[in-house]
């Protein structure tokens, strides 16, 4: 599962899958840590279950 860091599910989103990430789970991009994040309680549709993997 993602990391879960102050109310921040974390999510494995290369570049070209950003813009999917934002429309499904309404994913935001942390630019300190340069890692794309949603809310904890977001259901993660089962085709993308891979962004909940950590490394890219």
């Amino acid at each position: 599962m993602g990391a879960t860091v102050w109310d921040r599910l974390y999510l494995n989103v290369s570049y070209h899958e950003r813009n999917e990430a934002k429309r499904l789970v309404n994913a935001r991009f942390d630019g300190d840590n340069k890692l794309w994040y949603t809310d904890p309680e977001q259901v993660i549709p089962p085709s993308r279950q891979g962004w909940l993997r950590p490394g890219r």
